[in-house]
């Protein structure tokens, strides 16, 4: 079954779908720890990309509010200084 605009073909998601099968819940757990922290990364890169010469804090700020959201960047660090 394909989604949206993917493009990848049936036979290599068929593929793709069995060796995710006989991966362990452990194997599974880590590749999805892996996606996330490069997925983290590339956000970052793309905030500070976005924002030449901001401070670090500045950065953070502004990674934290595009990765979790404004509400629970706000519950999670408090008020976040004047952007």
């Amino acid at each position: 079954m394909q989604h949206g605009l993917n493009d990848t073909s049936l036979e290599a998601q068929r593929i793709q779908t069995l060796i995710y099968r006989r991966m362990t819940g452990q194997q599974r757990l880590q590749l999805a720890m892996e996606r996330t922290a490069t997925l983290r990364w590339m956000a970052q890169q793309r905030v500070a990309e976005e924002n030449p010469g901001a401070s670090a804090e500045r950065l953070h700020w502004k990674f934290t509010f595009r990765w979790l959201g404004p509400e629970l960047t706000r519950k999670v660090y408090g008020p976040c200084p004047q952007m």
